[in-house]
């Protein structure tokens, strides 16, 4: 006999009652079931009231989004306008100080002895980051 045989038969001695509890089961929620009613419209405005409501919140909340992005100066212009800002000649030697540290910090010689500023191929680019 197998597993399934055995739950079956088991099933069947079982079944009436099963059976009993759901006829008591079913009558208790005919008892205490109180009629249906067709929704009023008082109803259904108060259920699409409450999603109206929620579509202003939301609505406001993104107003306030766009008025603060549109309120707000742009910074970047502000410093490039003020006194403190950097020449174009002095931004320049900072980019060239920093790429001869860089090159400096990856021991890529090769390309800061030849001081272009164009890369060199791939080929001959063998950078010493993995030497044991």
């Amino acid at each position: 006999m197998t597993p399934r045989e055995i739950l079956l038969q088991q099933h069947r001695k079982i079944e009436p009652r099963l059976d009993a509890v759901r006829r008591e089961v079913l009558a208790d929620l005919h008892r205490t079931e109180s009629p249906r009613r067709s929704p009023s419209p008082a109803a259904a405005r108060s259920w699409f009231g409450a999603g109206r409501w929620r579509f202003i919140a939301l609505a406001t909340a993104w107003l306030i989004v766009i008025l603060l992005q549109v309120d707000l100066p742009d910074p970047i212009p502000a410093l490039a306008h003020s006194d403190a800002a950097l020449s174009t000649r002095q931004l320049t030697l900072n980019v060239r100080e920093n790429r001869r540290q860089l090159f400096e910090s990856l021991d890529l010689s090769t390309r800061a002895a030849s001081g272009s500023d164009e890369p060199a191929p791939r080929s001959a680019v063998q950078p010493k980051l993995f030497n044991a």
